[in-house]
């Protein structure tokens, strides 16, 4: 693989002339137009950026909803979920042309998962029976050189629930066996009062 110095990587002018040799200990001099250049293959760091990461799709119950398709704006965000919905599979990659099947995937569904879950290089993982509410779903990569992305990609996700099941039902449903309490006390003291 060529890689390419200038300035930047401590080169006095990024002009060579001629061809190069190696020395026994394995440095490559190159004679360049501000004197000797001299590249010590072993002590190179590579510059690699983490890879991206990208959620590609999300199924509900089948129905599959593009996320970060090429040609598919972002959707936005939370994706609100109707009740009744209780299977999410979400499709996650990092598109890399060196070595896509030693990428390695960590996943965490926040409002789920306590800690990271590691999936090695699977790109999908199904939640089922989650519980309405607020849901997070994060995705991190690792490249073949070892090098995560930290910040990955996100999917927030609203799970809705019933009307039986909202905050709401449960205050109205307590007013009412309240009330209706109440209400017979009331009917009982009158009718012992007669």
């Amino acid at each position: 693989e060529p890689v390419n110095y200038n300035e930047q990587d401590g080169m006095k002018t990024r002009w060579c002339k001629g061809s190069g040799i190696r020395d026994r200990d394995g440095r490559l001099w190159f004679a360049a137009g501000k004197g000797a250049a001299v590249i010590d293959p072993a002590k190179i760091e590579k510059k690699v950026p983490p890879p991206p990461v990208i959620i590609e799709e999300l199924k509900i119950d089948e129905q599959v909803i593009p996320i970060g398709s090429p040609g598919h704006p972002q959707i936005r965000q939370p994706l609100i979920i109707p009740p009744g919905k209780n299977r999410l599979e979400f499709y996650y990659t990092a598109p890399s042309f060196i070595n896509p099947q030693q990428m390695k995937f960590k996943i965490k569904l926040t409002g789920c998962d306590s800690e990271w879950i590691d999936m090695g290089n699977t790109r999908f993982n199904n939640y089922t029976g989650l519980s309405p509410g607020h849901y997070t779903f994060r995705v991190r990569a690792c490249s073949a050189d070892g090098i995560w992305n930290k910040e990955g990609a996100v999917l927030s996700v609203y799970l809705s629930p019933y009307f039986y099941q909202a905050t709401w039902f449960y205050i109205v449903l307590g007013a009412f066996i309240i009330l209706s309490i109440f209400t017979g006390y009331r009917l009982k003291v009158r009718q012992l009062k007669k």
